[in-house]
């Protein structure tokens, strides 16, 4: 089981560092499209493109683009030596976009679903979206790092004005031989 934990906090750290800048004209099959194409990346593995889309402060969080590659780098290893990949990641609903104070936030749910030694892993997770008011531009991180208490540093105008869907421990299910 500590494997286990070590394999989603990996995960977890993974996803924190994803987002994708695009434009927004209200177009929501448009959001979706992206955001489709943000998950694609995180399962192709194409970390150069992953970090120059994430939101600036996230990168700055992990120590920079180099070190922040590095950490994705080994993180990936060390998910797939351990009989761990991630498989897909659709998009399911997304929210209503909050106004507050300069900036715009959205919430995008999604689904990752991941190999796993016996069997694979699903678990719902989403990504918040975050455009200044003045800018036609968003920047996605995925929220399961916005459950952890540092995340009150990156944006501390969020918490209590937006709610972030509950997030569930993964489910795993056993492959049938």
């Amino acid at each position: 089981m500590g494997r286990f934990m070590k394999v989603m906090a990996l995960n977890a750290l993974w996803l924190l560092s994803l987002s994708l800048s695009i434009g927004c004209q209200g177009d929501v099959s448009q959001l979706k499209g992206r955001a489709e194409e943000l998950t694609q990346s995180m399962i192709s593995g194409n970390f150069d493109r992953l970090i120059d889309l994430t939101y600036p402060k996230t990168v700055e969080l992990a120590g920079g683009k180099e070190k922040m590659k590095q950490m994705l780098e080994k993180g990936m290893r060390e998910m797939k030596t351990d009989g761990y990949d991630f498989i897909s990641a659709p998009i399911g609903t997304i929210r209503d976009v909050v106004k507050i104070g300069s900036e715009r936030f959205v919430i995008v749910e999604y689904v990752l679903k991941m190999k796993a030694p016996g069997g694979y892993l699903t678990r719902d997770s989403f990504l918040l979206g975050v455009a200044s008011i003045d800018k036609e531009n968003w920047t996605f991180i995925d929220g399961t790092g916005l459950q952890k208490p540092e995340a009150k540093t990156v944006f501390p105008e969020l918490f209590g004005k937006i709610e972030f869907p509950q997030l569930k421990p993964p489910v795993f299910h056993q492959s049938i031989k």
